[in-house]
């Protein structure tokens, strides 16, 4: 049998030009400066399947995208853009999110008490949602605590280096007293009281102080915001904490006999009341959120059932439920509100839940991010929300003649 010559010859550099590839295999190449994004270790950059890519980092005749991040955008420029983005009139443009001092900060301690915020470096404009404490249960048969308020305020001009007092209110305490009202929630603010603030929620009163005003929800300041929820009716019964206000709406209030209303706006639901049959204990009203403007919280239900607490509005906590034993005049404890602002909610015979305390949030560039829903969310300093993933910008560099 005679031995064939297997032909090795190998294939010069530069020696395969456009015109001898099919049109098959030219269509399946990306066109030369094409850009991609890519995830990975750079290290791996001019290897393997990525000889043919370059980084676009201003050298091989890439663009420099480092730090930025091509928008599309329509042919007016009418893009909703991030912070840090700016754009042309027309066509995708570029985004350097490094040029922007990016923030924010929660403030949550110490409560009732003045102190300074210090703005940071580079820093000219915040924006600032404050919420005030929700009021303690009263007691014996009147109401619960009303819902902390909420107000925000945007584009606030601050100075680099400069303090700014500020003051976060503590939850109202719930009573266990029978014939005492609880303690009323305290103001949250920015800069003063008249600048934005949240305003506390009144304590739940009792059946031998003054009659239970309908409206115990705290009040705002600034440019929007909500009032807590309060307490529906007046009748001598167990009653739940009033949820806490939302970006653009009222707590839920607790109902005399039956489950809250769901809060509106972001805002806390209110606790249900477990009635004069059941319990006579109240649950705990719903509390907001601190990152923007997010969905009602839905009312706690209540008689004939044990009353269950008011659920958070915006991302905030549920109220805690009433604790006590589902019979007639047994003590027990009702529900705390939930964070932040909740109401706390009421019972006839033993100790009533207490209010929660409120929380001040500043955010930054305030004149880009705007509550109650313009990226509010908490933002990296490089503008990169917490969870992305980091890319790469590679361009195709491979050339054949």
């Amino acid at each position: 049998m005679p031995i064939k010559k297997v032909v090795t010859n190998s294939i010069s550099d530069n020696a395969i030009t456009t015109n001898k590839l099919s049109a098959g295999i030219l269509d399946g190449m990306p066109p030369l400066s094409s850009i991609i994004l890519w995830s990975g270790p750079v290290s791996s950059l001019g290897t393997g399947v990525l000889t043919k890519w370059a980084l676009c980092d201003g050298t091989n005749g890439t663009p420099d995208l480092r730090d930025k991040f091509i928008i599309g955008a329509a042919g007016d420029g009418s893009v909703n853009m991030p912070p840090g983005i700016t754009t042309g009139s027309n066509g995708p443009t570029t985004a350097n999110f490094a040029t922007q001092v990016v923030g924010q900060e929660l403030l949550t301690s110490p409560t009732n008490s003045p102190f300074n915020w210090t703005c940071p470096a580079n820093v000219t404009s915040v924006s600032v949602v404050c919420v005030g404490g929700g009021g303690g249960g009263g007691g014996s048969a009147r109401s619960g605590g009303g819902g902390g308020g909420l107000g925000w305020k945007n584009n606030i001009s601050v100075t680099p280096g400069t303090d700014y007092q500020c003051i976060i209110g503590a939850g109202g305490l719930g009573t266990s007293t029978t014939n005492a009202d609880g303690g009323d929630g305290g103001d949250s603010y920015f800069k003063d009281i008249s600048e934005v603030a949240g305003r506390g929620g009144k304590g739940g009163t009792s059946s031998g102080a003054t009659p239970a005003p309908i409206d115990l929800g705290g009040d705002f300041v600034g440019d929007g915001g909500g009032k807590g929820g309060a307490t529906i009716t007046m009748q001598t019964n167990a009653h739940g904490g009033g949820g806490a206000g939302g970006y653009t709406g009222t707590g839920g209030s607790a109902v005399n006999n039956g489950g809250g209303t769901s809060g509106t706006g972001g805002a806390g639901g209110g606790g249900g009341d477990g009635g004069s049959t059941t319990s006579q204990i109240g649950s705990g009203g719903g509390g907001v959120g601190m990152f923007g403007l997010g969905a009602d919280g839905a009312g706690g239900s209540g008689r004939p059932q044990v009353a269950i607490g008011g659920f958070g509005g915006s991302g905030g906590e549920n109220g805690n439920n009433g604790t006590g034993a589902v019979v007639l005049n047994t003590s027990g404890n009702d529900g705390d509100g939930g964070l932040y602002g909740g109401g706390g909610g009421q019972q006839s015979i033993g100790q009533s839940g207490n209010g929660a305390q409120g929380a001040i949030r500043i955010i930054w560039p305030g004149d880009q991010r705007l509550f109650p829903d313009t990226y509010t969310q908490d933002i990296s300093s490089n503008g990169v929300e917490p969870g992305d993933v980091e890319f790469y910008a590679l361009a195709y560099i491979m050339r054949i003649p």
